[in-house]
């Protein structure tokens, strides 16, 4: 089984945690949008070549960096390009983000991961 290893060390930001994916799944870095949803299909396209494991190293300082601060800082962006129709759904998470309830980047991120289960295993460690 392919297996990839994320280092938690090596990111304190969503934009840095593309980065790592870069360099992890030995992407271009044009090849991609940078954006959750490419991710998601980023992992399905490994996942036509067999299974893999996702080894996430240092995931409790991944959990903290990617946590609310990181998620209200991403929120904040996506609501000044947010297309009319989806402004009031992203201000509803950006409101519990500054809450800090709700689900976290790292939370989205793992689910994603978690969502390819037919060809990804993640392991945090």
């Amino acid at each position: 089984m392919r297996e990839f290893v994320i280092d938690g060390n090596r990111f304190a930001t969503l934009s840095e945690f593309f980065a790592e994916i870069d360099g992890v799944f030995a992407l271009e870095t044009e090849s991609w949008g940078h954006n959750l949803d490419a991710f998601n299909d980023i992992l399905s396209w490994f996942g036509e070549e067999g299974s893999y494991r996702i080894v996430w190293r240092n995931a409790d300082l991944s959990e903290v960096r990617l946590g609310y601060d990181e998620t209200v800082a991403w929120l904040t962006e996506r609501m000044r390009n947010a297309h009319p129709s989806n402004r009031l759904h992203i201000a509803e998470r950006l409101a519990d983000a500054e809450r800090r309830t709700g689900e976290t980047l790292f939370d989205q991120i793992v689910e994603i991961i978690r969502q390819n289960r037919g060809d990804a295993e993640l392991l945090l460690e």
